[in-house]
């Protein structure tokens, strides 16, 4: 297995794992819903509470906890397939990507040997956390 079938077959684990958890936790955009001052409160699109609390989160940690509702993540993921999808190899030419080769004009960026896929799949998979490690 290559290092880009490696760190491919890696994104799309991590990713689908990432997907599940979003799906079990309802796949809701979540907003913050006005409570005493002593309370916060952070709900889905069926008006349930996900996050309620006295004194904490803070202001910050709730708007960081409602970008990161189960709905974000999941258009995230989206975006980052569509990514993939659009960094092939060259039929051909299995360490060679095809969307850098045309985004060039020339010869693609090279895959093969030591090196991983191209910057758009690096930068992808260091994203995500990518350690080198299929998991």
């Amino acid at each position: 297995m290559t290092e880009t079938d490696r760190m491919l077959l890696w994104l799309r684990k991590t990713m689908a794992a990432a997907e599940r958890d979003a799906e079990a936790a309802g796949g809701d955009e979540w907003r913050r819903q006005a409570h005493p001052s002593d309370t916060v409160a952070i709900y889905d699109s069926e008006d349930e509470p996900v996050v309620y609390d006295e004194g904490s989160p803070s202001e910050e940690q709730q708007a960081h906890i409602i970008c990161n509702s189960p709905a974000a993540v999941l258009r995230r993921i989206a975006a980052d397939r569509k990514l993939l999808e659009l960094h092939q190899p060259v039929p051909g030419w299995p360490d060679e990507c095809t969307t850098c080769l045309s985004d060039r004009g020339s010869w693609p960026e090279t895959w093969s040997g030591d090196t991983c896929p191209c910057r758009t799949i690096r930068l992808l998979a260091e994203s995500w956390g990518w350690s080198g490690e299929v998991s």
